[in-house]
């Protein structure tokens, strides 16, 4: 049997396969934004305390040293009390990524050298984001991250470097 081929002038070949290209990688760009992220340039996470915390800007250099356990209390003498999801969901991988830089199992042995070492109180780790936004609720000087639309009541917001969450150079973007 002798198969036929249409022959096409190599330009228009190219071309289709180049636009098919394009398509699949913006289709598949578009799939993977993390929950909570918006096309138009929104922060997916956010940094969240207890309502109670008169704490409402952080500077980035205390937003890192906070989350990294470097500085264990709020202005005065609340502990800070951090709060992080069990889920290994996007927006958990990319706060981690931006925060400590490191995988699941490196964060798990940061946090086991501190604690060896008198450094530190590990973090919570509750089994949701719902979990994580109701223990930040009803815990004074209680911090964690997370995604935009996961914000509740009794929480509130931090700015950071006095950029809130809507500006273009958030740190979290």
């Amino acid at each position: 049997m002798v198969r036929e081929r249409i022959i096409q002038p190599r330009g228009i070949r190219s071309r289709a396969r180049h636009t098919a290209r394009v398509l699949a990688v913006l289709l598949v760009g578009a799939c993977a934004l993390p929950h909570g992220s918006t096309a138009a340039g929104g922060a997916s996470l956010v940094v969240i305390t207890n309502s109670a915390n008169p704490v409402t800007d952080v500077s980035a250099t205390d937003f890192t040293r906070l989350f990294r356990g470097e500085r264990q209390f709020w202005n005065g003498s609340s502990r800070v009390q951090l709060a992080f999801s069990k889920d290994d969901g996007e927006d958990t991988r990319a706060f981690r990524t931006r925060v400590y830089g490191k995988e699941k199992d490196a964060f798990r042995a940061y946090w086991l050298k501190r604690v060896f070492r008198g450094e530190g109180t590990p973090p919570m780790m509750l089994e949701s984001t719902t979990a994580v936004v109701r223990y930040v609720s009803q815990t004074p000087g209680a911090l964690s991250c997370v995604a935009t639309g996961d914000v509740g009541p009794g929480v509130k917001v931090l700015t950071i470097a006095g950029l809130s969450p809507t500006a273009p150079h958030y740190l979290l973007k």
